[in-house]
């Protein structure tokens, strides 16, 4: 009986361990699920949002000053901020982040569209970025391009930047690479003129400059 105690007590110890652990990766799953629920309610709160855009591009036509870029702005970023996050933890490869990126380049697309359309009567003048960049294995410069750029967008009050993966999007993402010539990573285009190599931090904001980029301290 004596013998059959250190048995008895490891099994149980095993036992415990195995239930800690399963609970804390059913933890992580439904942290998980919750995230991308929240995700994809947030990507049909952008539909919403596309639609009413659409609207104002009307009466912009009317009025070309009335538009206001910004609450749209600020939630592409916001999901493009979260598609990050859920790629780093489900992989470049997950299915439901490809579809979601997918979608979220074409918000891009129409965003960029309307910017590049802004009235210089206004006295606004907003600057476009696309980026495209590829996965880390087939671009080791991209991450670090990719953090000059976030750089940029806090520096700046007037950039607006949209990134595309080279490798997703379909037809209309495709044009706009045959437009500017896109076939490797990393490239930047500004206003509309491409670079097909890797930008400094100092080299983009030498080509914003001549674009008249307004810092965000200057008011």
């Amino acid at each position: 009986m004596g013998r059959n105690f250190p048995k008895m007590k490891f099994l149980a110890v095993f036992a415990i361990t195995t239930l800690i652990f399963v609970f804390g990766v059913l933890i992580g799953l439904f942290i998980t699920n919750q995230k991308l629920n929240n995700l994809n309610d947030l990507e049909q709160g952008l539909k919403t949002d596309v639609l009413d855009l659409e609207t104002q591009f009307l009466i912009f036509k009317e009025d070309p000053c009335y538009i206001d870029l910004a609450p749209l702005t600020a939630q592409l970023y916001d999901v493009g901020s979260r598609l990050d996050y859920m790629e780093n933890r489900l992989g470049e490869n997950n299915k439901d982040i490809i579809a979601i990126k997918n979608y979220y380049f074409l918000l891009e697309l129409r965003h960029w569209l309307i910017v590049k359309k802004d009235s210089p009567g206004c006295g606004q003048q907003r600057i476009p970025i696309l980026y495209f960049y590829a996965k880390s294995d087939k671009c080791k410069s991209c991450k670090e391009q990719g953090f000059i750029l976030d750089y940029i967008k806090r520096k700046y009050q007037n950039i607006y930047i949209y990134s595309f993966d080279i490798d997703l999007g379909g037809s209309s993402i495709n044009g706009v690479k045959k437009i500017y010539g896109v076939e490797s990573t990393p490239t930047i285009v500004i206003g509309d003129t491409a670079y097909h190599h890797f930008m400094t931090k100092d080299s983009i904001e030498a080509v914003l400059n001549e674009q008249n980029a307004v810092p965000v301290s200057e008011e």
